[in-house]
């Protein structure tokens, strides 16, 4: 009986531990190698676009990005980049500054941008 109470406990706890929630297993996705530049003008929310200052290398300058986000609580997202363009051998470093309009959803609640080296609350909730 001890042994059977044992086992119960141990897969019982196996199954606690092993649950997660939907936010528990988002993975961010940056894409490709970048770096977002924090100053006091970047990154900011500004008539409802997302103002974000990037460094990345490269051949040639303009590489795409697309906004991401999620929801991780009520009225809290997450927002961050994704390099769409690939890495490229050539070595020459770009400095750009992109516009991005936030979806509707994200007008009211609290916005927190990730970025592959940065974590900044960009507004808070209303």
């Amino acid at each position: 009986m001890i042994r059977l109470l044992t086992s119960f406990f141990i897969i019982l706890s196996f199954l606690m531990i092993s649950c997660t929630t939907e936010a528990d297993s988002i993975v961010v996705d940056f894409g490709a190698d970048y770096s977002v530049l924090v100053s006091d003008d970047f990154p900011t929310i500004s008539d409802n676009e997302l103002n974000v200052e990037v460094l990345y290398t490269g051949c040639e300058p303009n590489h795409e990005f697309n906004l991401e986000y999620t929801e991780i609580n009520e009225n809290e997202f997450e927002v961050w980049l994704n390099k769409l363009t690939p890495n490229e051998d050539c070595e020459d470093s770009f400095q750009e500054v992109r516009v991005f309009t936030l979806p509707g959803e994200l007008e009211e609640g609290k916005i927190i941008f990730l970025g592959p080296n940065i974590e900044i609350v960009l507004k808070e909730s209303e």
